[in-house]
């Protein structure tokens, strides 16, 4: 009497010659859109400053600057440059990366966690008025 020995499944990693990495990423992505309900719905249009236009953020005491520059390479045709330290020169592609970026050394020395949204204290990019130093 000969017993079958059972085998067990392989690897379930990536196949030959496959993204598993960029794979993940896309099925992560789609299931995303599901759940927030934007699959096949245009996304919302979020309007930028002009060029050139000098902004201002607030995150506790600390004031942060940034200046809106060209990026031809984005659909927005524009990105933000943090004009303030410690992220001085710093090109961000959304205003939401600006505001992680130039409170980063900040919200670490205070233990306020990831994220430049308002849950931290964050006062999102305003334009420079006089009244704004």
């Amino acid at each position: 009497m000969t017993s079958a020995v059972p085998t067990l499944p392989i690897s379930a990693g990536p196949a030959a010659g496959s993204s598993s990495r960029g794979a993940y990423e896309r099925e992560r992505t789609r299931e995303s859109k599901v759940s927030t309900c934007c699959l096949g719905a245009e996304r919302d249009k979020h309007d930028w400053w002009p060029l050139g236009t000098e902004l201002v953020g607030q995150i506790g005491s600390e004031l942060f600057t940034a200046v809106v520059v060209e990026n031809s390479k984005l659909k927005s045709g524009r990105s933000l440059v943090i004009t303030s330290a410690p992220a001085q020169g710093a090109v961000c592609l959304t205003p939401t990366r600006a505001a992680i970026e130039a409170t980063e050394a900040f919200r670490q020395a205070h233990n306020l966690g990831r994220g430049g949204g308002v849950t931290n204290g964050w006062s999102f990019w305003q334009p420079r008025t006089g009244a704004t130093v």
